[in-house]
């Protein structure tokens, strides 16, 4: 468990990672192509949601589950950035 310092670090900086690297990880393009059209994918550890983006834009059913930065969703605002942000569904 992150310590409160750190969980506000994260908090306070969260609009700023949602930002960083728009582009998909290089390796992703790799893994698309290995998977049939459509399928059905759990990414764990999304992040800033960018490679979550990359899926649904490429014809995925895309299930984004992870902690922004490390706030465990506890941020003002955490679990929301990155679905505006890319267009994410909405997890529990």
């Amino acid at each position: 468990m992150p310590d409160p310092e750190t969980l506000k670090f994260y908090a306070d900086n969260a609009a700023t990672y949602v930002q960083h690297a728009q582009r998909p990880t290089p390796q992703l393009a790799g893994f698309m192509a290995r998977l049939p059209s459509g399928s059905t994918v759990l990414e764990l550890g999304t992040g800033n949601g960018r490679d979550a983006a990359a899926m649904l834009a490429s014809g995925f059913a895309v299930t984004p589950v992870g902690r922004l930065a490390g706030t465990g969703g506890r941020g003002p605002g955490a679990a929301r950035l990155p679905r505006a942000h890319h267009g994410l569904p909405r997890t529990r």
